[in-house]
């Protein structure tokens, strides 16, 4: 299993793994539809705090 990334609420964190031959797939499915577009869409670091999307 891989980890790729985390859930996070107030009561901690909980890991999200997946087969590694699944991860490979969402990257190589990502690599396709990146080559359809014009341009790359911009990235955006969500808080890791949830009091921090009430406050904005």
């Amino acid at each position: 299993m891989t980890r790729f990334g985390e859930i996070s609420s107030a009561e901690g964190e909980t890991p999200l793994n997946a087969r590694r031959e699944c991860v490979q797939e969402l990257l190589s499915t990502h690599d396709r539809q990146m080559a359809l577009m014009d341009t790359r869409p911009g990235i955006v670091q969500l808080p890791r705090d949830p009091c921090e999307v009430e406050a904005a």
